[in-house]
């Protein structure tokens, strides 16, 4: 396993370096230190690029204070759930309470992860704007072999991926 160090010097007007990680299927995976001015783009290059087996529609990107939000927004959204369990529990029957407090519990179990949505392929006009922060980490999966059918189906099932079928195919 070979290591690359990149150092990009800041501009004068923006001094401050950030370290960001990118892993997955890129050449060089690792931990990069940048200017806080660096795209995502610009990690992608610092990274080498992608490898062949990368899926650009699948990048994940990670953000500190985009889970600290959701971590609020899930205790707000708990308080207020509670609030209205205690207000309408005299119309409630013993059934409707159980299925609540099961709501409840789940929330207590979900921990955010502080994932962006968006496109997050290279060479996109999102990419080239999307400004990185201290703490971010980016994962860039493999092309999946199999998909997964669920939901309003009768039998959920995972299969392999054939280019030749279409949507209703599957």
């Amino acid at each position: 396993s070979k290591s690359i160090v990149a150092i990009s010097f800041p501009s004068l007007d923006n001094p401050q370096l950030i370290s960001v990680e990118i892993l997955g299927e890129v050449m060089n995976p690792g931990t990069y230190t940048i200017s806080s001015s660096s795209s995502l783009d610009d990690l992608y290059l610092l990274a080498g690029g992608f490898r062949e087996g990368a899926f650009a529609s699948g990048i994940v990107l990670l953000r500190e204070e985009v889970r600290l939000k959701q971590i609020e927004a899930m205790k707000e959204a708990k308080s207020i759930l509670t609030d209205s369990i205690i207000q309408k529990s005299s119309n409630l029957s013993d059934r409707g309470e159980v299925d609540i407090e099961s709501i409840i519990k789940l929330a207590d179990l979900y921990e955010p992860k502080g994932r962006i949505a968006g496109n997050f392929s290279p060479n996109t006009g999102f990419s080239k704007e999307f400004l990185l922060k201290d703490g971010d980490k980016i994962n860039v999966p493999s092309t999946p072999s199999s998909i997964t059918i669920q939901g309003e189906v009768l039998n959920s099932t995972s299969i392999i991926y054939d280019t030749n079928y279409s949507y209703s195919d599957y």
